[in-house]
C-alpha cells in the first residue's frame, strides 16, 4: 500500500515596498485581492511623508472577515532595498510576492505561480517570475491576451538572418539583455536543473529576476537578502539577490501567470542618476561578494556601457548624453570602492548615494 504524504497548500503575501505613489498602489492592491488565489497577507512598507494617510486608505480595502493580515508600516531609510527586508522580516507567508507598486497582477497569476511552489515539494526551486503583458489587465478583454517577454521574441527571431544580427546587435552591442550587464559573482552563471515535477508546466529557466514581477520562497530571501546598503530605489538589487539565491535553488518563469509593469514615473529619479547609482551599486555589490575574475571584469564592462549608453542617447535624441555621462561618473566615484576596508565601505557608500542622489 503506498504511503501517500498529505498535501498542505502554501500560502502567499503580497509585500510592496513604496513612495509617494498611492494611487498606482491602490491599484496594485485591489489587483491582488481579486486574485483567484487569495493572499493570506499584505504588507506594504511606505516612506512616503503622509504615509499613514495612504495606509488609512489601504487598510479600508481589507474587508474585515476575510482572513487577511495587513501591515502597513514605514521604516527610517528610503531604500526600495531595506523596505524589502523589512516587509520579509514581516512576514508570515510560505511564498513572498515582491512585486513594484505599479505591477499589475492578472487575476490567474497567484494562483499559476502557487501551482509551480506547491508541485516543487522537495523545494528545489527559490524563485518564481510572473511572466510579462504588454497590457493592464482591465484592457486584455478587447484586446486578447499578449505577451511582451524579449528574450521570446528574440528567440522567434533568429530563425530569419535578420533578425540574428539584430539580436546580436540589441544584446551585445546595445548591452540590453540583463545577463550581458550582470557580473556573476563567481565568474559564471549556475546552471541548475528544472525540477521533473514541474517541467511539464510551461516555466523556462531563468538566471536573474527581474523586480517588478519577482516570488521567492520566504526562506530563500530570508537567506539571501536584498543589500541593505544600496538607497533609493536601489537599482540592481533584484539581479544581485536573485543571483545569490540561483547559486543553491532554480529560478523559473511561470509562462502562464500574467503580470502588467504599469511603469509610473512619479517618485523615480532622473537617468543620470539611475545610471550612476546603478553602476555605483554593482562596483560595491561585486567587491563585497564576487571572486578574483568577477572583479577583473567590472573595469571592462564599465567601458563597454559607455560605448553602449553613448549610442543609445544619439539614437534616442538625448542631446545631453545622461547616461553616457553617467557611466563616466561611475567610472570615476567607483576608482577607490574595491581598495575600502569593509567597515569604512559600509559608511561611506551611503553618503557617497545620497550625494549623487541630491546633485
Amino acid at each position: 500500500m503506498t504511503d501517500l504524504t498529505e498535501f498542505k497548500p502554501l500560502s502567499w503575501g503580497l509585500l510592496i515596498a513604496t513612495n509617494k505613489r498611492p494611487d498606482i498602489l491602490r491599484t496594485c492592491i485591489e489587483l491582488a485581492l481579486a486574485q483567484t488565489r487569495a493572499p493570506c497577507e499584505i504588507i506594504v512598507i511606505d516612506t512616503s511623508p503622509d504615509w499613514e494617510t495612504h495606509a488609512s486608505a489601504i487598510k479600508a480595502l481589507i474587508e474585515p472577515d476575510s482572513g487577511i493580515r495587513m501591515v502597513y508600516r514605514t521604516c527610517d531609510i528610503g531604500s526600495t532595498a531595506v523596505q524589502r527586508n523589512t516587509a520579509v522580516s514581516e512576514a508570515r507567508a510560505d511564498i513572498v510576492f515582491l512585486i513594484d507598486d505599479d505591477s499589475l497582477m492578472y487575476p490567474t497569476c497567484a494562483s499559476e505561480i502557487m501551482k509551480i511552489y506547491e508541485a516543487d515539494t522537495k523545494e528545489q526551486i527559490g524563485g518564481v517570475q510572473a511572466a510579462l503583458s504588454d497590457a493592464p489587465p482591465h484592457l486584455m478583454e478587447s484586446r486578447g491576451p499578449q505577451k511582451q517577454d524579449n528574450r521570446q521574441e528574440a528567440i522567434k527571431s533568429r530563425w530569419f538572418w535578420v533578425g540574428r544580427i539584430k539580436y546580436f546587435i540589441w544584446r551585445k552591442v546595445f548591452l540590453m539583455h540583463q545577463e550581458e550587464v550582470f557580473i556573476p559573482y563567481e565568474g559564471k552563471f549556475p546552471d541548475l536543473p528544472i525540477p521533473v515535477e514541474v517541467q511539464g508546466m510551461s516555466v523556462w529557466p531563468e538566471r536573474l529576476f527581474h523586480g517588478c514581477r519577482m516570488t521567492f520562497r520566504r526562506e530563500s530571501i530570508l537567506r539571501e537578502p536584498f543589500e541593505n546598503l544600496l538607497r533609493s530605489y536601489s537599482p540592481g538589487e533584484d539581479l544581485d539577490a536573485s543571483y545569490r539565491i540561483s547559486r543553491t535553488q532554480s529560478l523559473v518563469t511561470a509562462e502562464k501567470a500574467l503580470l502588467n509593469h504599469y511603469n509610473i514615473a512619479t517618485g523615480r529619479i532622473d537617468r543620470y542618476k539611475t545610471t550612476v547609482l546603478s553602476n555605483m551599486n554593482q562596483a560595491l555589490l561585486v567587491t563585497k561578494h564576487g571572486n578574483a575574475l568577477a572583479k577583473r571584469r567590472f573595469r571592462p564592462l564599465l567601458r563597454r556601457k559607455l560605448l553602449a549608453e553613448f549610442l543609445k542617447d544619439i539614437l534616442q535624441k538625448r542631446l545631453t548624453l545622461p547616461q553616457a555621462r553617467g557611466i563616466l561618473s561611475a567610472i570615476r566615484q567607483s576608482r577607490q570602492i574595491p581598495n575600502m576596508p569593509p567597515g569604512e565601505l559600509e559608511a561611506w557608500y551611503p553618503v557617497c548615494q545620497q550625494r549623487i542622489l541630491e546633485t
